[in-house]
């Protein structure tokens, strides 16, 4: 259809603008980013916008890790465990595919790759990645208002106030955020489907691929897109779309769709082992109806009006381009037939609004009413304003087919734009009862229905698609000021300056790395391939139940320890991430005390760890002298190796511990570095107690999880001495869970290993 047909459509008149515009608007915006974000480009290098903890952190480690080993393309030292691996990572031992437990961030350190081949260290490459998407960001949206109303500078206007939200400014410790360029870039692929459905349906595929290789959450979300953008075009134009060209569409995307496959299918086994998200827990981070009115926390003007949302839903935009979003709304729906029935749209939103927002509900209904409004009044609202705009978009279409307009309007693109603004907003809202059992919401269909939305905690960064339109009208009203009104050309970048004061932050993210102890350059030195170190304390406090206190502390431990394996080529037990392990939960707390006895238990119940880094200074009343006789007591068990000025302690273990029938042995399904069909074999010390007589024992040996059987079986004397014991696993049937080992002693109550190791 699409060699066939090469003639501009009657259906749609789109103008992109010329190469001389394009070219003046790209150096525009990348100084207008460079001027806002000064501070990081000056200290590249050093310093790294959006942080260099927790979060922020996380994601500088995936695109270090990135370039230093998944595209290490065959230059990865041979001696290292680092080699590339599909989704493994050096943290998270044993657990494997653990880059599939939040996003991956591929894509932009792909992107970086090209200078680091060149030698530009990674330490200055992760800024400008991060700035690039900015510019991406302020170009796509001015691309997309060009296309919507045929003028530069408004489009121009769109693309500059993109770049100063604050939402976005707020969210740099979310680096993923930032590559929201998705979502404008997808809008105008969608519209050059109509005149060139194959070569559209496989560029949006190839974003979809992109995308998913940065952040899944954008990923998912793009998948509504298409089905939202020809709904509400349906309800306008049906009688004039070309149903014929969808299936070009459709198929254009297979080549994405295929290429996308192998990264997702990962994910798919995370999703099958660790389950699905609760719902309770994304009802703690849905946005409210209030939400749309709460500032960031550092806003210049509004700041106050943080508390009235948590961190992830400070969706205010102030008031200029509030006002430009209802100039647009009433462009699309102000005409006199349809005007009653907008006006009730506008109230049914409002009603959305206040119903939505606990604090308003609180104060209006009081506490009581307040779970049954939740569970009931506000999902039936929600659906009742979503069927209410369908039915003004399509009285709309009517409208212009008794006019005469057979083509696609900008208000008919206005209109769609507000439908899916509107979609996604309903969907932020998320889960808006407080029963597991009886969901209502429009959310929890989705939920359901489409994959990947029970997988997606933090579902009020659902809104940011729709908080991306209103630059675009913010963009749209400029440039109908301007036609109709004559607005002066002097008042564009006065309305822009003014874009910019109300979202303003007094300070954005920015931040150092902290350097790594200098008892790593020994550890890297010493270690051995597939030899595991683990950091303690791996947080700060632990509650009586022996579980983390604050897993915001417990994000800031380790993913600083997770970057320094980086810089020294190691492999460690510490990890944060999106999902929560069986051993992230409970070893905090079992070596909170090292060196207890039951420390270095648990630790020896893990394979291959033999290099413990003890940092004091995170102890608090750390008393030297008796943590030297503490560990000296365990000289069979460490040995300290150095100790360098800043309370870092190195220590070489050997891992002896007593096991019962109860105790499980935790070893890596996949070793770095050797193929994934490669069978892991164990080595280990047993000692049984002394018996009298030549009488042997048998230790039989299982595996509880993957084959839930016995896997060998072997005999030795009672004669209290240390004997070799080693077993081969079989192959792993759960690609995502280590092995979990049980040694069974014919008549023992327990049995002294020591030194597990496996390869």
């Amino acid at each position: 259809m699409e060699g066939e047909d090469r003639r501009e459509t009657p259906f749609l008149h789109l103008d992109a603008g010329s190469r001389r515009e394009h070219l003046f608007a790209l150096a525009i915006i990348f100084l207008a980013v460079i001027a806002l974000r000064w501070r990081a480009v000056t200290g590249l290098g050093t310093y790294y916008l959006g942080g260099s903890h927790a979060d922020a952190g996380l994601y500088l480690w995936l695109f270090r890790y990135h370039l230093e080993n998944t595209f290490c393309f065959g230059s990865c030292p041979p001696s290292s465990a680092l080699s590339p691996s599909f989704f493994q990572t050096n943290a998270f031992f044993p657990y494997p595919l653990s880059l599939a437990w939040s996003d991956n961030f591929l894509f932009p350190a792909l992107l970086a790759k090209p200078l680091h081949l060149l030698g530009v260290p990674a330490d200055r490459l992760y800024s400008p990645v991060l700035l690039l998407a900015h510019g991406g960001l302020g170009y796509t949206t001015f691309r997309l208002t060009r296309k919507i109303t045929r003028d530069f500078l408004s489009a121009l206007s769109a693309g500059l106030v993109v770049l100063t939200l604050g939402y976005l400014t707020h969210s740099l410790g979310h680096p993923q955020l930032q590559f929201a360029l998705c979502f404008p870039l997808a809008l105008e692929i969608l519209l050059g489907s109509f005149e060139k459905p194959l070569r559209s349906g496989f560029s949006f595929g190839l974003l979809v691929l992109a995308t998913f290789l940065t952040t899944v959450y954008f990923a998912i979300f793009l998948l509504l897109f298409p089905p939202l953008f020809f709904f509400f075009l349906f309800l306008m134009k049906r009688e004039k779309m070309e149903w014929q060209r969808l299936p070009f569409f459709l198929l254009g995307n297979l080549p994405g769709a295929l290429l996308l496959l192998p990264f997702a299918a990962p994910y798919r086994a995370v999703r099958e082992v660790f389950g699905e998200r609760a719902l309770a827990e994304m009802h703690a981070f849905r946005a409210e109806g209030v939400s749309l009115f709460s500032a960031p926390p550092l806003s210049l003007l509004y700041g106050e009006t943080h508390l009235y949302s948590h961190a992830e839903a400070h969706f205010f935009l102030g008031g200029i381009l509030f006002i430009a979003g209802g100039f647009s709304f009433w462009h699309c729906f102000g005409v006199k037939t349809l005007r009653s029935l907008a006006v009730g749209m506008l109230l049914s939103c409002g009603t959305v609004v206040v119903f939505s927002s606990s604090p308003i509900v609180r104060s209006i209904f009081g506490e009581p009413l307040l779970p049954t409004i939740r569970q009931y009044v506000v999902p039936f609202s929600l659906y009742g304003t979503l069927v209410l705009y369908s039915v003004l978009c399509y009285r709309l279409g009517r409208c212009e087919q008794h006019l005469g307009a057979s083509f696609v309007t900008t208000r008919n693109l206005l209109a769609i734009l507000f439908g899916i603004g509107l979609t996604f907003f309903v969907i932020a809202l998320g889960p808006t009862g407080e029963s597991e059992e009886l969901q209502l919401s429009p959310f929890s269909l989705l939920y359901t229905l489409v994959p990947g939305f029970n997988a997606l905690r933090a579902i009020a960064r659902a809104a940011l698609p729709a908080l991306l339109l209103f630059p675009i009208f913010f963009g749209f009203s400029i440039f109908s000021l301007r036609k109709r009104y004559q607005l002066p050309v002097v008042a564009v970048p006065l309305l822009i300056l003014g874009v910019l004061l109300e979202n303003t932050l007094t300070n954005y993210a920015l931040e150092p790395r902290d350097g790594a102890p200098l008892v790593l350059q020994t550890l890297e030195e010493k270690r051995q391939s597939h030899e595991v170190a683990i950091f303690l304390p791996m947080t700060d406090e632990i509650r009586e139940n022996n579980t983390v206190k604050s897993w915001k502390n417990f994000a800031h431990r380790n993913v600083d320890v997770m970057n320094w394996a980086v810089d020294h080529q190691l492999l460690i037990v510490n990890g944060y991430s999106g999902q929560r392990t069986k051993i992230m939960k409970e070893l905090p707390g079992r070596t909170h005390d090292f060196p207890s006895r039951e420390s270095l238990d648990a630790l020896a119940r893990i394979g291959n760890v033999r290099y413990i880094v003890f940092e004091s200074k995170h102890v608090p009343s750390f008393d030297p002298i008796a943590f030297q006789a503490a560990y000296k007591y365990w000289e069979k068990d460490l040995t300290l190796i150095e100790k360098d000025g800043e309370g870092y302690y190195l220590f070489r273990f050997l891992g002896e511990t007593s096991l019962t029938p109860r105790h499980d042995l935790r070893i890596a399904t996949h070793l770095h570095g050797s193929p994934r069909s490669t069978r892991i074999t164990c080595t280990l010390s047993v000692k049984l107690p002394y018996e009298q007589g030549d009488v042997e024992k048998t230790i039989a040996i299982r595996e509880e999880d993957h084959v839930d059987a016995q896997i060998a079986e072997k005999r030795f004397k009672p004669d209290g001495t240390w004997q070799e014991l080693s077993f081969e696993l079989p192959q792993p049937s759960l690609p995502t869970l280590p092995f979990r080992v049980r040694l069974i002693g014919d008549s023992l109550r327990s049995i002294l290993i020591r030194g597990l190791h496996c390869q």
